[in-house]
């Protein structure tokens, strides 16, 4: 029965750390209250031993996965002993019961021994070991001697198995702070010495597509496997590369045409209240009135979230809609609605399984990113960061690097040109310029705080205001209209690209970027529809213009430095965010970028424009926090 119990609480240990893994918040938290309950009946039969718990085959294998996503072999030992393993509870418990189970046992193996009586030097010496361990809890508390443990094995050999158990746990000093250090020392053992699989298990595999035979059954030989994993992602890269590159690439020739149009007709800026209803009732139609946009996306690489089909042709015409009437709004992330969208359900067409389905959704983003904004290496890296800060799906990488390239050559070839910038002056990288370039960095991740905060409250402030979607949006646009007159400019609708430009020539007013984010919270918070990583360019860019102004340096280099920061601090993606600037303002300025994206990513904290965005590692220190960004 104790037996049972111990295997049945570590079966709890290994589904928990699976339902964590997914943010399976409430299977956790009844599987918390399950092993709650077994472990406090084992503790009062002084059964409990971290030893069973920890070493149980599933949990070394939970253990393992973990591992095998980027997580550092200590922190995972570390952080899933403490969460899952109730060590206070452990240790108050044994405590409470220490002295009372110390004469138990001791009576009981007196009792059992009369036969064959037990020397009384033993006796002493597993009660002096026992006190011991309590009573001199020091650092080394909760070490295994490897002598003593043969010892204390061969002096209690004679006894049965339970008898065992409690002999080795209160003689090896498995009480009070020793319960956690053992207990990590058994898991690293288990990890170290675990074997792998055996080759006749393949067997026993099932495969439910033809790319899993594929993929599976040259395991022995690396070459083949290596040989046929790229075979498969080119093929695959190239067919979502292909289909997202030519949806990318009308969707800017969408949004060209209705700014252009825009542009030509002021008066439009009227109609963006009405515009409002048409994409409510879009979505409407479309049963999507919940609509989580880009949050959506990082959902399903996070926890297997489905992305209907019908994301993809909404979020165009919706964009669409917004830009032709001024909605202030950018297209990037739109552009990663709908190239995840197509990516996830072609995965899921071909039937694939749950990883390969995460890696077409993650092709798609790329390709999207690419077609759009000509950037295939940020585009690349981006859709395997963003979703988890920290890290890296390296096992993407062919994938996406594959999609982005081909996606960015077939925008190419049908006349989308790659966004890029001149940065003319580049100063020295001095110790002043160093300086000047590292406040502005600072200064530029507390402005994307504000971003998101903005973004995130404003989406709140309408909900909580006007309960009717459609009401709603129509209040949004006649406050972005009203805004756009008291401006008396319309430099702030649309996506702003060229107010972009005029911030790195230094033409712009003191104060854009904060009107930008303003603009843009009244418009995305309503409900109107479009990305928020150039109105983030714009706000960076602006901002840089205006710190040049003040400290007399370039204003082209500052307005650069501020759109990395921003991008990164909004994003948390900082190795996207570096390859961004490689593309967009050339390899010169590098070591500016790479400072200020540093710091951006230190100081924007745990902010982010995502809401599902999950931070696994912290960004202060080596450990495993996997928490929600604010």
């Amino acid at each position: 029965m104790e037996e049972e119990k111990s295997r049945n609480l570590a079966d709890d240990i290994g589904d928990c750390v699976r339902n964590e893994k997914n943010n399976d918040t409430e299977k956790v938290s009844a599987e918390r209250s399950v092993m709650d309950k077994t472990l406090q009946e084992l503790i009062e039969e002084n059964v409990v031993a971290a030893e069973i718990l920890v070493s149980h085959a599933q949990l070394g294998k939970s253990l393992k996965e973990l591992i095998a996503e980027n997580m550092a072999k200590e922190l995972v030992v570390e952080d899933v002993v403490d969460e899952y393993v109730d060590v206070d509870a452990v240790k108050a418990r044994i405590e409470k019961n220490y002295e009372q189970g110390k004469k138990e046992l001791i009576a009981d193996i007196t009792d059992e021994q009369q036969g064959n009586p037990l020397e009384d030097s033993m006796r002493a010496e597993m009660e002096g070991n026992a006190v011991s361990q309590t009573a001199g809890m020091g650092e080394d508390s909760g070490e295994i001697s490897s002598e003593r443990q043969a010892i204390t094995s061969e002096k209690v050999s004679t006894l049965d198995e339970k008898e065992q158990v409690h002999a080795v746990l209160r003689s090896l000093g498995l009480l009070q702070e020793g319960v956690v250090n053992t207990a990590k020392t058994i898991v690293e053992v288990v990890l170290e010495s675990e074997e792998e699989p055996k080759a006749e298990e393949e067997d026993d595999m099932t495969y439910e597509t033809i790319w899993d035979v594929i993929t599976n059954i040259p395991n022995k030989n690396p070459i083949v496997y290596n040989l046929l994993f790229m075979i498969k992602w080119i093929v695959l890269s190239a067919i979502i590369g292909i289909i997202v590159g030519c949806a990318g690439t009308a969707f800017s020739y969408a949004l060209t045409y209705v700014t252009e149009l825009r542009g030509e007709y002021p008066q439009l800026i009227y109609g963006l209240p009405f515009g409002g209803l048409a994409i409510a009732f879009l979505y409407h139609l479309g049963k999507n009135d919940n609509d989580k946009g880009t949050n959506l996306v990082l959902m399903s690489i996070n926890q297997n979230d489905h992305l209907p089909i019908v994301m993809a042709p909404l979020i165009f015409v919706a964009t669409a809609i917004t830009h032709l009437f001024g909605g202030s709004s950018g297209r990037e992330g739109a552009a990663l609605q709908i190239g995840g969208c197509i990516g996830q359900n072609l995965g899921e067409r071909f039937h694939f399984n749950e990883s390969d389905v995460k890696i077409m959704t993650m092709c798609g983003m790329s390709s999207a990113f690419a077609a759009l904004f000509g950037t295939p290496i940020a585009a690349a890296f981006l859709s395997m960061e963003i979703a988890s800060v920290g890290v890296l799906y390296y096992g993407s990488l062919v994938p996406c690097v594959f999609s982005a390239l081909i996606a960015q050559n077939v925008a190419g070839l049908l006349g989308v040109e790659a966004d890029a910038f001149a940065i003319d002056i580049i100063p020295d990288f001095t110790l002043r310029t160093a300086v000047l370039c590292g406040a502005l960095a600072v200064l530029s991740a507390l402005v994307s705080i504000l971003f998101c905060t903005t973004m995130h409250k404003s989406a709140h402030l309408y909900r909580r205001l006007i309960k009717n979607q459609y009401l709603r949006v129509f209040v949004g646009g006649l406050l972005v209209v009203c805004a756009t007159k008291l401006c008396g400019s319309m430099m702030y609708n649309g996506a702003g690209m060229p107010i972009i430009e005029e911030a790195i020539e230094g033409n712009v007013p003191t104060f854009a970027f904060l009107l930008k984010i303003l603009f843009t919270g009244m418009t995305l918070g309503a409900g109107f529809k479009g990305g928020e990583i150039v109105p983030s360019l714009f706000v960076g860019a602006t901002f840089g213009c205006t710190f040049a102004s003040i400290v007399g340096m370039s204003p082209a280099i500052c307005a650069a430095v501020g759109m990395a920061s921003l991008f990164c601090g909004i994003t948390n993606c900082p190795i996207s965010a570096l390859m961004l600037c490689l593309e967009l303002f050339g390899a010169e300025g590098m070591a500016y970028y790479l400072l200020a994206i540093a710091l951006s990513y230190t100081f924007s904290g745990y902010f982010s424009v995502y809401g599902a965005q999950k931070i696994v590692l912290s960004k202060h220190r080596n450990k495993y926090i996997n928490r929600n960004t604010k």
